[in-house]
Formats: structure tokens, C-alpha cells, sequence
């Protein structure tokens, strides 16, 4: 049986997708993978059943991951010292060779931790004291202490923007937060652990036993060479602007109790976090309190919910203590701890600092609960409900502060306010419909009139291929992007697909036809091109030396002649334009997407060098117009037609050069300019200005090309240079005199094999001077005096069917004569009418007689 293409790939297909062994639901490759993750829900399980029985009002803390040791206890042995899990310290009892560690392990020796909690203390507490005052102070407050009407709102998912200001970065008062070991994996992939870490190299003997079994013990994220890199890396106190750019996206999780409501919070601080950190969030209606922390493999505030929620009663200690528990089983959490949050709790104790933050949110005025429900009702359902609200209020975060107690930087809140997500979800729909949607159709209508505009062969040939390139690929990357904006955004699915739908209108198909159309109109071009001038011009360097064959006289290279016209299939082509266009799209989507998972400086760099390149698509077609003009000087008639004349300028330029190329710089304006898009993308005025400016800059040079000629934008001593430097030859002049050969074999008399007038015959004038055999003539290095001579032919119309030969030169008898730019002789040395040639070259570019294919005018 023979098996095809098409059969191979549906086994392969079967062998993979099928037989393949269904992949562990924990998300865990190896058995040594199993073990952490059974260490890690071990160790989760005890602090929540630690939590459970054995944390009270009046308790401390206890052995809850990142909050065992307060700064008193670490002040003990700030550096030198090793931690063991709860009961880890047998292991070492019975022949661990971790038993001469220095441990200070849990519980420490003489330490109550049955009594003792005070919630505004540092005695007990892993913050500051400082940082306490100042919660207790200045941040949250009673509900007796706020006199103002109004009620909290209920519901806080939304989207927030604000600042930040860095009051200090105190390394001194830092808790060091133990990390297991078991989160290590290979030796290999944990270099950062050497020798200087633990003072006595035993974290690297212990790394000799994780290839088997995940060791127990703890060592401090802190004091390795990693973390006091990375923090130098990521925060260099002196480059942190005072008043740094915050946004927050808030998601409610669960309500708990009418009062609490559990949170998720991504927030980006652009000049300290260069990416999105993730919080979580516990929210007290009937105060107005949020506090939130973040966690990692180092530090578990989930735990300690009840005793951070400062300054509560009993009663509000144990709700909250129910909270958590219900928060456990809600969401089965030690199930739905998978290995790749293992994987991400672990990364983020290496690379950043854990924090907590204590907000306050304002009152709403004029509210009350059944205002509140009501509108809460309207917002999660529309139906028109008459809620006597003129306008949604905002959500305001009046004051707050950030604090980490790894790295010791304390951060004063700004302003942070922002829309419920269902009014800036539909703020973002505006803003879509506006300033993207729009455009996009301005650019397809601004296209199709340039592709109605360009509707013949000669006008098409003068357009850039690049320049559509360039566009195409820019267009199939914004499509693109909001293909992926419909799945990560499920609220903007209608408005997102319908974008990305009329992008891929313009970039997979109108684009894509305009672009063959381009293709075939120059498949007769042989020399308007940079590749093909710096080629002949580096062979012609290379061949320098060797011009001459020893007796003076100059070789000749037969490699230097154009190799024949082939005019392509036009079917064939569009296949070629549309696969090599999916892979340049391919190619460019592998590049970025892999860039956004870079730092924030980094994705800067290429989002300025990308959407600049993006916008720089006229510059291939100002290159093309130079090019075509340069050594061809003298052929001003030819030029002018190429480049300047209204009948042969190849652009719409109203609708086009400047229509198309400000609609597509709307969305630009939105990104950079509007500092509340709804992208949160930063706003940079200046470079805003720079890409207009360099956008109206290409504008201009194509209107004084369009103005005053290609080459009008290159001083003239360049343009020598050029020319004589490339000598890339010149345009075909299908204005020349006849040669003395076709005179004698065929006389000067013809008639155009188009209109076949036979009452306007063409009277052509005869070459003067000898010329080698190149078709391409300058007409005003041919002028001079015409010699006469008698020729009983002139009177003798003959067809132009008849092919001519270049050559011998002869003179003329009378000066009876065609005007030399109402004929035209095509390389092919047939003969027509200027009107009737050009008319006919605006539908193709063949000879009417022979089909051989024409350059363009």
C-alpha cells in the first residue's frame, strides 16, 4: 500500500495525541517532583490545622511559614543559622548529617508562644514598629471614628490607578524568611547556593542527597548571592522615582459572612516591580479596611489572616479564623495546589520581595444598603433599572501604605481610584470602537481607493513591494493581538474579534491582491532594485582587476547581461505572495512573543524599535523613487512621467500618503498619549512626538519627489557620485531615432499596428552618430546636425510587424519627420503611436505584436 503525505502525518498524529501516556493530573514529571509536592501539602496541612487548634486571640503566631521569628528573635543570630521544619528535628536525631547544623529551628528555647500577642507591637510582630504606628495612626480606622454619611461599597472588583512614594528602604530592620529545602531541585538548577551561604558548606553536602530524596532543614533565601543580586537588580533605591505609577486589578474571589470578602489583586509599580505582582486580599465591608499580602515559598500570610487584620476583637479573630477555614474547603486547597505553583511559589522567593499592605477605602456619599444592592443589581445584570444615579461613583483608596519585611522598603500610598470593571469594561468598548475599530476602517477604505487609483500595470510597477510588506506585516500583528485580547478578555470578545476581523480583511486579503498585483506589474523590471545595484556594482568591483587581459583591452563579462523576461503565472503567484507572507507573519509573532516575557526595560527597547520600523514602511518607496532617478539625469521626460506627472504619479496622495498614514497613527495616540487607556500601556509624550514627527517627515520627502523628481532629495555632487559609482544603467527611452540598418532594410515610414491609421503614418528620424547595442538611447546625447541622404524608401509605408535590427547607422535625407515624442519603439524594435502604446500599456505590459514583455514608462 502506498502511504502519502497526508497519511504519514495522521499516523504521526495518532502516535502522538493517542498512545502518548496521559500526563499526571498534579502536573508533576518525576517521583522526585511527587515528593515536593507531597512535602509541600504536608507542610500546608499543618500550618492550616496549626492555625485551626492551636492560634489564639491572645497567641502568637507560632511556626506559620515567613512569620516564626519576630525581629527580636532574629536579632539572636541575624546571620549564622539553620531552621527545621516542626518535627524535621528528629530526623536529625536519628543520623541526619545535618545534626552539627547550628539550628535555631521552631520553637525557640524559653519562648511563650501560648500569650504574648499584641497586634500594634513589634514585640511579636515581623513589622516595624514604625510601620505599625503608622496603620494604627493614620491608615484604618473605626467606623465611630468617621462622622460621614454614606456606606462602603460592597462589591471593589475594579480597576485602579494611583502612585506610590518610596519613603525608605531600611536594610538594616529585615526579617530573614527561611525557604525549605525541598523546593530545591537538581544541583544544576540551584548555582546560586555556594559555599560562602551557609558559613560550614552544608547546603552543598546536602545537595548531594536531593537527586534521591528532597532534604529537610531550611536555608535563608536572603543571605545567597542570588536574592541580594536580584534585589540589587530589581530596586536601585537611588533610580526610584519618588512618585512611581501604580494599577491595580481587583477580582472578588468569595463573600464570607456578608462582611469579609476574600480578593485577588494584580498590581504593577512600572518604576519598582517592572512586572505584575500577585495579592491577595482580604476586604472588610463594614470598615472600609483592606489588607493584602503577597506569598511565595518563603512566606504563608494565609495563616496569619486573623492576627493581621490588626487591632480586631475576639469576635472578629474568630470570624476570621472561620473564614480561612472556609476558604480551605471552598477551594480544596491543598488539592488544587498543583506543581506548577509549587514551581511559581518557589521562583518568586528567589527573584522578589514578599509584601503587605494595609489600605482604606472612602465612603460612598448619598448611599445606603438598598441604594448600594440596587445598583449592585444593575451593574451585574442591565435592564434599566431606575437607580436615580447620574453617574457611577468611583472607588477610592484615600490612603494605604506597601511594606516589605524581606527587603525593608516602605511605600506611602498616593491617590488610587479607578471604575467598578463593568463601567471600565464598557469605557474600554468606547475607547476600542473609537480609537482602533474606526481607524482600521478609515485604512481599508483609504486602501481601496488607492487600489482603484493604481489601476494600471505602469502605475503599479512604480509601488513598493516592501512598503505593502511592511504594512501587511503590521497589520497581521495587530490582528493577531486581538485575537489573543478575545480570549484573555471574555467581557471584550464582541468588540475584539470585530477589530481583529476587519484587520485580517485588510492585511489577508486587499493587501495580499495588491501586492500580486505589484508582483506581475514588475516581473519586467530588471534594474529598479537595491539588491540587484549593490550585486552588479560589487561584481563590477571584484572584476576591476581584471578588465584588462594584458593587452589594454577591456574584457567583458557575459554574467553582466540581463538574463530573460519571464513573465510569472499570476495564479502561482498569489500562492507565493501568501506563503511567503505567513511565514514572514510566523517568523514575526516567534520573535515577540517570546519579548514579552522579558523585564520591563527590555520590552521598552523593542516596543519602540518595533513600532518605529512599523511606521517607517514610506521609507522603501522614497528609496525606489531615488533609485529609479539616479544615472537616468537626462532622460527628463521619462522622470518627470515616472515621478512627478499627475497621469503616471503612482499614489493617491491625499487619501493615502496622508490619509492612510494618520489613521494609522490613531492607535499610537491612544497607547502614548492617553495616560487612562485602557491597556494600562504607559504614556510617553515625547516619543509620541518624535513618531509623528518622523511619520510627517516621510510625508513631505514623498511630495517633493512627487514635486520636483526621485532623485530632487539628493544633492547633486551625491548624485554624480552615485552614478558613477553604480552605473546601474538607465531607463528604457521608447523615444529614439531609428538605426541606419532598419533605415535601409526597412525605410523610416511605418504604420502603428494599433490603430493601423493608414492616414497618420509614422515618419521616423534617423540615428546620426555610430552606438554600440544597447537599446537604451539618450536621446540628448543623439542630438546634433542630420546629414542628408536620398532614400527612395521614405515614401514606402511599411508595417511594424517587421522586425527591426540595431546597429549600422545611416543618415537622413529631409527633415520631414514624426516629432520624436509622438512614437515610441519598444525593445522588440516594433513601432506605435505614443497615445496608442501608452493607452495600451495602462492594461498590460507586452508588445501587442510579439508578447514580449515591456519596461514600464
Amino acid at each position: 500500500m502506498e502511504i502519502n503525505g497526508n497519511t504519514l502525518f495522521f499516523i504521526l498524529f495518532f502516535i502522538f495525541f493517542l498512545i502518548s501516556s496521559p500526563k499526571n493530573p498534579d502536573g508533576t514529571t518525576s517521583q522526585y517532583e511527587s515528593k515536593q509536592l507531597k512535602r509541600i501539602r504536608d507542610q500546608l496541612g499543618y500550618e492550616f490545622e496549626y492555625m485551626k487548634n492551636n492560634m489564639t486571640f491572645n497567641s502568637l503566631v507560632g511556626n506559620i511559614t515567613g512569620f516564626r521569628y519576630s525581629y527580636n528573635d532574629m536579632a539572636l543570630n541575624h546571620k549564622d543559622y539553620k531552621t527545621y521544619f516542626h518535627n524535621d528535628k528528629n530526623s536529625v536525631d536519628n543520623g541526619d548529617k545535618n545534626k552539627d547544623d547550628k539550628v535555631i529551628g521552631f520553637p525557640l528555647p524559653g519562648k511563650d508562644y501560648t500569650s504574648g500577642w499584641k497586634a500594634f507591637s513589634s514585640d511579636s510582630q515581623i513589622l516595624p514598629q514604625y510601620i505599625l504606628d503608622k496603620v494604627k495612626n493614620s491608615i484604618w480606622q473605626d467606623d465611630k471614628d468617621d462622622t460621614s454619611d454614606g456606606e462602603y461599597p460592597w462589591n471593589i472588583s475594579s480597576y485602579l490607578r494611583g502612585s506610590l512614594n518610596l519613603e525608605s528602604h531600611d536594610e538594616q530592620n529585615t526579617i530573614h524568611m527561611p525557604v525549605p529545602k525541598y523546593f530545591q531541585g537538581t544541583k544544576n538548577n540551584f548555582d546560586y547556593l555556594d559555599d560562602t551561604d551557609a558559613g560550614d558548606g552544608s547546603i552543598n553536602d546536602d545537595l548531594a542527597l536531593i537527586l534521591d530524596t528532597p532534604p529537610y532543614g531550611d536555608f535563608f533565601m536572603n543571605d545567597t548571592t542570588l536574592f541580594e543580586e536580584k534585589l540589587k537588580k530589581r530596586l536601585n533605591v537611588s533610580s526610584v522615582s519618588n512618585k512611581s505609577k501604580l494599577t491595580f486589578s481587583i477580582d472578588q474571589l468569595f463573600t464570607f459572612n456578608d462582611r469579609w470578602k476574600f480578593l485577588n489583586l494584580n498590581c504593577r509599580l512600572d518604576s519598582y516591580f517592572r512586572d505584575t505582582l500577585i495579592f491577595k486580599g482580604l476586604y472588610d465591608k463594614k470598615y472600609g479596611k483592606l489588607f493584602i499580602y503577597t506569598q511565595s515559598a518563603k512566606f504563608h500570610p494565609l495563616f496569619v489572616l486573623p492576627h493581621y487584620y490588626l487591632g480586631c476583637s475576639e469576635t472578629e479573630f474568630n470570624e476570621l479564623k472561620k473564614f480561612v477555614e472556609y476558604h480551605w474547603n471552598e477551594t480544596d486547597y491543598l488539592t488544587s495546589f498543583k506543581m506548577n505553583d509549587f514551581k511559581n511559589w518557589y521562583k518568586r522567593s528567589m527573584e522578589t520581595c514578599e509584601f503587605v499592605g494595609f489600605f482604606q477605602l472612602e465612603k460612598w456619599d448619598g448611599y445606603d444598603s438598598a441604594k448600594s444592592e440596587l445598583l449592585e443589581k444593575e451593574l451585574q445584570n442591565p435592564t434599566g433599572r431606575p437607580i436615580n444615579v447620574k453617574k457611577t461613583p468611583l472607588l477610592n483608596v484615600s490612603k494605604g501604605i506597601l511594606y516589605s519585611p524581606d527587603c525593608g522598603d516602605y511605600y506611602n500610598l498616593g491617590e488610587l481610584m479607578g471604575e467598578r470593571k463593568e463601567i471600565f469594561q464598557i469605557k474600554t468598548r468606547h475607547d476600542l470602537l473609537i480609537f482602533f475599530m474606526i481607524p482600521f476602517v478609515l485604512e481599508i477604505y483609504f486602501f481601496l481607493v488607492q487600489m482603484v487609483f493604481t489601476n494600471t500595470p505602469s502605475k503599479t510597477n512604480k509601488i513598493s513591494r516592501t512598503m505593502i510588506d511592511i504594512i501587511n506585516m503590521t497589520d497581521g500583528a495587530f490582528a493577531f493581538l486581538f485575537i489573543l485580547g478575545t480570549v484573555i478578555t471574555q467581557a471584550l470578545f464582541t468588540i475584539d474579534i470585530l477589530i481583529s476581523f476587519l484587520i485580517s480583511v485588510l492585511a489577508f486579503i486587499f493587501e495580499y491582491m495588491y501586492m500580486c498585483c505589484i508582483i506581475m506589474s514588475q516581473s519586467t523590471e530588471r534594474r529598479i532594485s537595491w539588491v540587484r545595484i549593490i550585486t552588479r556594482w560589487l561584481r563590477r568591483r571584484r572584476e576591476s582587476s581584471g578588465t584588462s587581459n594584458g593587452s589594454g583591452v577591456e574584457t567583458t563579462n557575459d554574467n553582466d547581461t540581463d538574463p530573460p523576461l519571464i513573465i510569472p503565472d499570476e495564479q502561482a503567484t498569489q500562492l507565493s505572495v501568501r506563503k511567503r507572507s505567513l511565514i514572514k507573519l510566523v517568523i514575526l509573532l516567534m520573535v515577540m512573543l517570546p519579548i514579552f516575557t522579558k523585564s520591563y526595560d527590555t520590552r521598552k527597547v523593542f516596543e519602540y524599535v518595533g513600532v518605529t520600523l512599523a511606521n517607517s514602511y514610506m521609507v522603501p518607496q522614497i528609496l525606489k523613487n531615488c533609485v529609479a532617478s539616479v544615472n537616468n539625469n537626462n532622460v527628463v521626460a521619462s522622470l518627470n512621467n515616472s515621478v512627478s506627472s499627475p497621469d503616471q504619479y503612482p499614489f493617491n496622495f491625499f487619501y493615502f500618503i496622508v490619509g492612510f498614514s494618520l489613521a494609522r497613527l490613531i492607535p499610537y495616540y491612544y497607547l502614548y498619549g492617553v495616560a487612562s487607556n485602557s491597556f494600562y500601556h504607559h504614556t510617553n509624550y515625547k516619543y509620541l512626538f518624535i513618531l509623528t514627527g518622523w511619520v510627517v517627515f516621510q510625508i513631505i520627502v514623498l511630495y517633493i519627489q512627487k514635486r520636483y523628481g526621485g532623485n530632487s532629495i539628493i544633492p547633486k555632487f551625491i548624485v554624480k557620485k552615485l552614478d558613477k559609482i553604480l552605473d546601474i544603467g538607465k531607463l528604457y527611452d521608447y523615444h529614439h531615432k531609428l538605426s541606419r540598418q532598419v533605415f535601409e532594410e526597412n525605410g523610416r515610414v511605418f504604420e502603428c499596428p494599433i490603430c493601423m491609421n493608414e492616414d497618420d503614418p509614422i515618419i521616423m528620424p534617423v540615428e546620426m552618430e555610430q552606438e554600440d547595442n544597447n537599446p537604451a538611447i539618450n536621446r540628448e546625447q543623439q542630438e546634433g546636425g542630420e546629414d542628408n541622404d536620398a532614400d527612395g524608401n521614405e515614401n514606402t509605408p511599411l508595417s511594424s510587424t517587421s522586425k527591426c535590427k540595431s546597429g549600422s547607422i545611416a543618415t537622413d535625407s529631409t527633415n520631414v519627420t514624426t516629432d520624436i515624442q509622438d512614437y515610441m519603439i519598444t525593445p522588440c524594435d516594433h513601432v506605435f503611436h505614443s497615445k496608442c502604446l501608452i493607452t495600451w500599456m495602462n492594461r498590460k505590459l507586452q508588445c501587442p505584436v510579439c508578447r514580449a514583455p515591456l519596461p514600464p514608462l
